[in-house]
């Protein structure tokens, strides 16, 4: 039979035995209440607890505050520490958790702020969120296998804390599970977890790498905002969005490739990555969200594929090394101030598509475009009798002189895409310029063209209306031997 639950003892060395007036092997704040009551003492007053063999609980609350507490005795046989059980005991330094241990609940170790170690057993099914927040000394933890999910800001502000180890076991990561561990270096998330929840590793201002497997079809907004020593990331295959503010700020970010299952870019996704210099948009992309790549201070050029129908305000606002872009010139909505700041935009691609000989473009497109210090351009006919400034007197293309127009970078199947649009029919059947209507058979032609005069060395006499320099960037390309698609 259990007579006592716990020892107390006092800072002024006095011991107190906690008996189990309830007979439930169970230590609740109603006791202890009742308990100190009697003994007329204070719980700032307890400097060390020994929990007694038999109790198998230790109920919610039941040591929030005790702020001198710095060491307790848990034995084994104690299966659940609920919600809050030492909520901001300041002093801990040190806990041992019995084996026996299942569940911890929400907010137990919260405030724990002297709390340096803990060792988890692998009996533990459960970790309530915030269970260890704001542990600011804490510099290591388990996590143990049989645990399938880390909840809401279970390590939230651990700002000591340098490494984890996610178990095979974990299939989800939920919101603010690791926020503000400002020393975690490195984290390596199995291919067991299929979502990062919204500021996960928000402002972990010290992760270097992180690897994320293709196995997660979902990060959260504000997954990885302000992660400034962030160098690198791979975005999974399986993500079809990025969320908003999901790198925001990550100002040491140099280059990312979003894979081709990416169809959104939301708001706010890239900005302020004052370090990225490269940036690949698959043609999978629809929408590109406001401010999406705005304060991208190394970004030098970047190619906005025909398939995306919105670029929300001031998408690159502040891209102050940006010289050079590929835009759609059909773009169903774009927002104002699209380019706003960017003073060193010489070079303006505007890709042709099937419609230019029917429609005229987005007006907005124009605006954005007219509102840039352009000194060469690549556009279609509809477009250059529409520009202002130094393009005022030109109504089309062949009109514009040659030292004011520029050659897409045919390094990259954009560039080579975007100069194949243009080519005209001329070139390889009777026709005339002003029906440049293009399909995949003749695009392939195109191709093998270029091709075999690449193999036969007969470039010139193949097309000799191409410029040398232009054909030694398709060589670059031709030798990926990569048919368009």
């Amino acid at each position: 039979m259990l007579l006592y639950l716990c020892v107390l003892v006092l800072c002024d060395g006095r011991e107190l035995f906690v008996p189990d007036l309830l007979k439930t092997r169970t230590i609740t704040r109603q006791i202890l209440n009742r308990f100190k009551k009697d003994e007329k003492y204070d719980n700032a007053d307890i400097i060390k607890i020994q929990i007694f063999d038999g109790v198998e609980h230790i109920e919610e609350s039941s040591f929030n505050t005790f702020t001198s507490l710095c060491d307790v005795i848990i034995p084994h046989g104690v299966i659940t520490i609920q919600n809050n059980a030492f909520y901001d005991c300041r002093c801990l330094t040190f806990i041992n958790l019995p084996s026996s241990l299942i569940s911890i609940g929400s907010r137990s170790f919260e405030g724990c702020i002297c709390l340096s170690h803990i060792t988890i057993p692998e009996s533990v099914t459960s970790i309530g969120s915030h269970a260890f927040y704001r542990c600011d000394s804490l510099e290591s933890i388990n996590i143990p296998t049989s645990v399938t999910i880390i909840k809401g800001s279970t390590f939230d502000r651990c700002s000591s804390l340098q490494g984890i180890t996610i178990p095979n076991s974990v299939t989800s990561i939920k919101q603010n599970a690791f926020s503000d561990c400002r020393s975690l270096r490195t984290v390596t998330i199995p291919d067991s977890v299929t979502d990062i929840g919204w500021c996960a590793f928000r402002c972990c201002g010290s992760l270097v790498s992180i690897v994320i497997p293709d196995t997660i079809t979902e990060i959260g907004s504000f997954a990885f905002y302000k992660c400034h020593s962030l160098t690198k990331v791979n975005i999974p295959k399986s993500l079809i969005s990025i969320n908003s503010n999901t790198f925001n700020e990550c100002s040491s970010l140099t280059k990312v490739s979003i894979p081709s299952s990416v169809k959104t870019i939301y708001e706010y996704a890239f900005r302020k990555c004052s370090s990225m210099n490269d940036i690949h948009i698959p043609d999978s992309v629809v929408s590109i969200g406001k401010k999406a790549f705005k304060g991208c201070d190394a970004l030098k050029s970047i190619n906005i594929p025909n398939s995306v129908n919105v670029i929300g305000e001031t998408a690159f606002e502040g891209c102050i090394s940006l010289k050079s872009i590929s835009i759609p010139s059909y773009v169903n909505t774009i927002g104002i101030c699209v380019f706003f700041g960017c003073h060193l935009f010489p070079t303006v691609f505007i890709q042709p598509t099937k419609k230019d000989h029917l429609c005229k473009p987005n007006l907005n497109v124009l605006i954005n475009i007219q509102k840039l210090k352009i000194s060469k351009i690549w556009a279609s006919d509809i477009i250059v009798k529409q520009l202002e400034g130094a393009f005022k007197d030109y109504t089309t293309f062949t009109d514009v002189p040659r030292a004011m127009r520029v050659a897409p970078d045919a390094t990259t199947w954009a560039g080579v895409q975007l100069w194949m649009w243009w080519l005209p029919p001329s070139s390889f059947s009777a026709g005339s310029d002003d029906t440049r209507t293009v399909c995949t058979s003749r695009t392939v032609t195109i191709w093998n063209t270029m091709a075999s005069a690449y193999r036969a060395s007969e470039v010139l006499e193949v097309l000799p209306d191409l410029e040398p320099e232009l054909w030694e960037l398709i060589f670059t390309f031709l030798r990926h031997d990569l048919r368009p698609r």
